[in-house]
């Protein structure tokens, strides 16, 4: 989807172009025009600024500086610039340029979805261009005409939405008018596009896209150096995933115009799409030497951060920094790239500054978890753990995801544990388990810190789960055994089983290496041996006092049992 919108949009910058015949200083308007084209959209806006402010009847300065914004992504200025150039229409009727106007108001309805009055509109443009034309010579007339036909062919093809089988008719009707002009061509190409993409849509079948292709490669027959339909199939071919073939397309475009930066943008992208992130890097860097500005910088470092090359995107965006002019967007992002980023030299103590700066204009009670998150990883990545914790704590309860909870959780659980602070801990332990359940080493400390608060119902419960998972880990039977002593008060050896298995599992080599079983071993001899000595079983219950006086000659119930003295 993220190709196929790229591609819409190219091809929206694309079709301005046009054969128009410009009234007033038309080399001027084409001028700005190229810079729209070439994403240099500051540089075009002032230049079309400075046309209207010399000659404000300038209706296709109007016009095209309205489509300026629109592929700024600024539709509401697009619509106000349009409804501009229809009011100065009905303010200076002498105007030379009324039909262009009429049609950019129709384009600004269009947009804003009132497709009637839209028509209504343009069917008011069409009468005053015909009017218009009375006057004017018959091929000029029907130049004028077809541009008309045209441009509202593409507002039908490119806006959101769409009338493609209308768009075709108007370009049909352009094309008898004026039968030598490029752009029918181009234009037919984007509507059989659209109708493509509408109908892959619809049937959830890939797209095929090869009517409008054959559409361009019948300009390319009559013009073989027509860069506009060179770059159209290359979007195509990307959008298709064709690259190695779009790839061909661009470099033959390039070929024959090295100045067309959007060409080297889409290269850089389909070369990160196939995962080759230094080339994608060095057209990416193609193009900004072509569009040396900041917006065109800003647009790259957006598409570098998209295609997850963090420490790169962090080197572009430092000049908005050096220059103060850095978004509320961009420090985000500066925040983001610094943690994904894995570059040594990365500045976490700036990030943690300017995520506090984001966090310190956000009342507490509306602060989000993505800033409290990354506070707190800023924190820890800056060494002051104890103050990340603060914030860890308050995120925990804000999300659901497995992948944060299985993240922040442990680093609680540790904290806390480690505090003593079991009741948190808890919190903590349960929270991680909510997810896929836990560990079985987090199942035993889960349990330890309930045995801690003297909750042995729950311990042993949370013991058993550890013991479940690893049977042959000591520790969890040890404590489920020891649970069941707290809990037997009615004298039913509640804790036989458990102490049973381990004194299976504990082997003399084992207590014999290591302080921790040779515990656990005595105090299940202990239990064993007074079990079977209650149970009239003395010769059992030898064998396990002879196990408790070995661990501990010193113990007067062993000695007892078996006549030391």
């Amino acid at each position: 989807m993220k190709t196929t919108l790229l591609l819409l949009g190219a091809i929206w910058v694309i079709s301005v172009t046009g054969q128009s015949t410009l009234n007033g200083d038309k080399e001027r308007v084409k001028t700005a025009i190229l810079l729209t084209e070439n994403e240099r959209y500051a540089e075009a806006i002032g230049s079309f600024n400075q046309l209207l402010s010399a000659n404000p009847k300038d209706g296709h300065a109007n016009f095209y500086l309205g489509d300026c914004y629109l592929k700024r992504s600024q539709q509401d200025s697009a619509i106000s610039v349009w409804s501009r150039g229809y009011d100065n229409t009905l303010k200076l009727p002498e105007t030379d340029q009324l039909a262009i106007n009429y049609l950019g108001k129709f384009r600004a309805l269009w947009c804003l979805g009132d497709t009637s009055a839209a028509s209504a509109m343009f069917q008011k443009a069409e009468a005053l261009q015909t009017l218009k034309g009375k006057k004017e010579k018959k091929d000029v007339r029907n130049i004028k005409m077809a541009e008309l036909y045209r441009l509202a062919a593409e507002t039908k093809i490119l806006s959101n939405i769409k009338d493609i089988s209308g768009a075709i008719k108007l370009i049909t009707k352009a094309y008898k008018l004026d039968p030598t002009n490029e752009d029918h061509y181009l234009l037919m190409g984007d509507a059989i596009y659209q109708r493509d993409l509408i109908i892959a849509k619809n049937s959830k079948e890939p797209l095929i896209a090869s009517d409008a292709v054959a559409e361009y490669n019948q300009l390319l027959g009559v013009n073989p150096k027509n860069i506009r339909a060179l770059y159209r199939k290359g979007l195509i071919y990307q959008a298709t995933k064709s690259y190695d073939v779009a790839l061909i397309e661009f470099k033959n475009m390039i070929g024959l115009d090295s100045t067309f930066a959007p060409a080297y943008r889409s290269m850089g992208q389909i070369y990160a799409d196939k995962g080759d992130m230094k080339k994608a890097l060095f057209y990416w860097k193609k193009y900004l030497k072509i569009n040396d500005n900041l917006e065109a910088r800003n647009r790259i470092a957006l598409v570098i951060y998209g295609a997850g090359m963090y420490c790169e995107f962090l080197e572009e965006i430092e000049v908005f920094f050096s220059q103060n002019v850095a978004t509320k967007d961009l420090k985000n992002l500066f925040v983001e790239a610094t943690l994904r980023c894995n570059n040594n030299t990365v500045n976490y103590e700036k990030a943690l500054s300017l995520n506090s700066e984001i966090l310190n204009g956000i009342p507490f009670e509306n602060q989000s978890f993505t800033e409290l998150y990354n506070q707190a990883k800023l924190l820890k990545k800056s060494g002051q753990d104890s103050l990340s914790i603060l914030y860890f704590d308050r995120v925990l309860p804000m999300t659901d995801s497995s992948f944060y909870i299985k993240e922040i959780a442990p680093i609680l659980t540790k904290h806390y544990y480690e505090k003593k602070d079991y009741v948190r801990a808890i919190t903590c332990y349960s929270k991680l388990g909510s997810i896929n359940g836990l560990s079985f080493e987090d199942a035993f400390y889960f349990g330890y810190c309930y045995y801690k608060m003297s909750d042995f119902k729950n311990a042993d419960s949370a013991f058993s789960i550890s013991a479940k998972l690893n049977d042959k880990w000591s520790a969890p039977i040890y404590y489920m055994a020891m649970c069941k002593l707290k809990l037997d008060t009615k004298n039913e050896y509640l804790a036989f089983n458990d102490f049973l298995k381990l004194s299976e599992l504990i082997t003399p080599e084992l207590r014999g290496t290591d302080p921790t079983l040779k515990r656990y071993s005595l105090e299940a001899a202990k239990y064993l041996g007074a079990y079977y000595k209650n149970n009239n079983d003395p010769k059992t219950a030898k064998i396990h006092w002879q196990t408790v006086y070995e661990l501990d000659p010193k113990n007067a119930d062993a000695k007892s049992e078996l006549g030391i003295k």
